[in-house]
């Protein structure tokens, strides 16, 4: 069997090699969508520690000397300010920690896409040197029908 001339599955591979470089495409925005995700939480995560830091120093530091009654709701109402401040920074915390774990879940899904992209170019390109090692094949043939022809053709060529 002879192989055509042009190989038919070149449009095939052109769209599988322009699925992998947008798979590419999307990987590489997947992952700096990681990196900024991950920095605001490690942003998050070091407001939290700083605001822990505080309120450990504040409750270090005490009253004071001969604490009056002002002093001491002075102190609470800090105190208090202090918690909700730790407790709404641990809330943002939770949320960026829930942010890098979808985007994970994202690049995740980029990585195998790009990884069935890919396989699918390998295929096609196995498929098309299959294709070339045939129309080798062929063209020797070829080229020796034709020199047994000439051979033949010649006066006393012929036994």
């Amino acid at each position: 069997m002879r192989a055509p001339p042009r190989w038919p599955l070149a449009a095939l591979l052109a769209g599988a090699a322009a699925r992998e470089g947008a798979a590419r495409g999307a990987l590489g925005t997947a992952l700096a969508e990681r990196a900024r995700v991950a920095s605001e939480r490690d942003g998050a995560r070091d407001d939290l520690a700083r605001q822990r830091d505080e309120a450990a120093a504040a409750a270090v530091r005490g009253a004071g000397p001969g604490p009056t009654a002002g002093a001491l709701a002075a102190r609470a109402r800090h105190t208090a300010r202090l918690e909700a401040e730790e407790a709404r920074l641990a809330a943002i915390l939770r949320r960026r920690q829930a942010d890098v774990a979808a985007v994970d879940g994202q690049l995740e899904l980029r990585r195998a896409a790009l990884g069935a992209a890919r396989a699918e170019v390998r295929a096609l390109e196995a498929r098309r040197e299959a294709w070339r090692a045939a129309r080798a094949k062929d063209r020797a043939r070829a080229d020796e029908d034709a020199v047994d022809e000439a051979v033949s053709a010649r006066w006393g060529g012929g036994c």
